[in-house]
């Protein structure tokens, strides 16, 4: 069965809950959301937090297809219902691969895909903040680079260890379900040593500027025009909406901060 709702409609309310779910009095959020950006503005319209050092968090959503009939492909994993996305090959896009350049060490990268369908059921969960604990995680790292061109489904049922890289079939560990994915991330967030925002930006900047300018709608002249003279932070926003279609995440603790940084951090908010 298809699903009811878009993946920008998912990828919001998502979106929304994490950051919410993570603004404790320690950890502070700032999602990219490109259109949140107004020229003219001496602070740009964005939020300043971005010179703060912190994790970047990139989240690309996926919506499931409820696949309930014993011809469905990937029956034979599961002898039961399950839901499955698409991950897209390079036959058609750079996504996945890009992706995997992405998940590093330096950033938490995920695939977002949650296990309802129905819209009345994402509404519900949106209404009362279970939308992250609607949803499976998989890092593209453990998908792995796809055998062949075309695309592949990545099947799962919620509650299991392992999902499915499909056709040619890979057991993928689930990198976090329902709520436990923020406790992830805070762990994640405590192990790893602090980035700083201009160092990261760049990189993708660079990165996604380069392999997206392959493709003739986003050659730079018609990808930027008079965006050149945004912040970097907007680019790598910009162009993570763009051409991964992922959402680009910063995330910073106070409590790992020097007090120079706080204190900027605090005059900033």
């Amino acid at each position: 069965m298809n699903p009811e709702f878009s993946e920008f409609s998912y990828g919001f309310a998502l979106t929304h809950e994490i950051v919410n779910r993570l603004q404790r009095p320690s950890l502070t959020v700032a999602p990219s959301f490109p259109s949140l950006y107004q020229e003219g503005q001496a602070s740009g319209g964005y939020d300043v937090r971005w010179d703060i050092p912190g994790m970047p968090l990139i989240l690309q959503f996926k919506i499931s297809e409820w696949m309930v009939k014993r011809t469905a492909g990937e029956w034979s994993h599961f002898r039961e219902p399950y839901y499955r996305f698409w991950v897209r090959g390079r036959r058609y896009s750079d996504q996945h691969d890009l992706l995997i350049a992405l998940d590093d060490g330096i950033s938490e990268v995920y695939y977002a895909a949650p296990v309802i369908h129905q819209v009345e059921a994402l509404n519900r969960a949106f209404i009362i903040g279970l939308v992250e604990q609607s949803s499976i995680f998989f890092r593209p790292a453990d998908i792995g680079v796809l055998p062949t061109d075309r695309d592949h489904a990545m099947a799962f049922l919620p509650g299991r260890a392992y999902g499915y890289r499909c056709s040619d079939p890979k057991e993928v560990p689930v990198s976090g379900e329902g709520l436990s994915f923020s406790k992830i991330l805070a762990g994640r967030f405590r192990e790893r040593p602090l980035i700083q925002p201009e160092f990261y930006f760049q990189r993708v900047t660079e990165l996604l500027e380069r392999r997206g300018s392959a493709r003739a709608h986003l050659t730079p002249e018609a990808a930027w025009g008079r965006r050149r003279d945004w912040p970097m932070a907007v680019r790598a926003g910009y162009l993570a909406r763009t051409v991964l279609g992922a959402e680009l995440v910063w995330v910073v603790d106070e409590t790992r901060l020097s007090v120079e940084a706080l204190g900027t951090l605090r005059q900033q908010q």
